[in-house]
């Protein structure tokens, strides 16, 4: 993102109108779960509150889940449920092993966000239900693993893998 120019910073403590403020992208990661962490910080109404605030009067809002052993899905969903995007906590797209191909997804014709053909490869993911307006992105096997509401004058997107790999091949 930097290479784009972005200038990046970390909000070390709850989301607030006025931490939100400067900010014009606001990404979450694979949130907190015990597994990962032994104090984690799950997502709550009294945070959903201001994030949602913010994405309504122009905030952009990415949220890249994972899947169910990585991250927490059940509470990231009280702000994504306001958005029409709703994480559903199971595992689909699954890579055996070292079979990487099994991750693989083509995507030879150039649809929005994508410019250009592009593979993909995403593992271990959950999937997404949409709803209040959410269009979906990227859909694979019967399952919707990105997708976009817009909301007042802001955008979310939903991404089903924080480790979402470009793969650039030669003819």
């Amino acid at each position: 993102f930097r290479s784009y120019g972005l200038t990046a910073s970390t909000l070390q403590s709850a989301p607030t109108l006025a931490k939100l403020r400067g900010a014009q992208v606001y990404i979450i990661v694979s949130p907190d779960n015990p597994a990962k962490n032994p104090h984690p910080h799950y997502m709550n109404a009294a945070e959903a509150d201001p994030i949602a605030a913010w994405v309504r009067s122009g905030g952009v809002l990415l949220i890249m889940e994972n899947d169910p052993a990585n991250a927490d899905i059940p509470h990231m969903d009280i702000l994504a449920d306001r958005f029409g995007l709703h994480f559903n906590n199971v595992l689909v797209h699954h890579v055996i092993g070292d079979r990487f191909e099994m991750g693989r997804i083509d995507l030879p014709t150039p649809a929005p966000p994508f410019t250009h053909p592009h593979v993909l490869y995403m593992k271990d993911t959950c999937s997404l239900t949409l709803s209040k307006g959410a269009r979906p992105l990227l859909q694979w096997k019967g399952d919707t693993l990105m997708a976009v509401a817009r909301v007042g004058k802001g955008t979310v997107v939903a991404v089903t893998d924080p480790w979402l790999y470009n793969r650039s091949e030669e003819p």
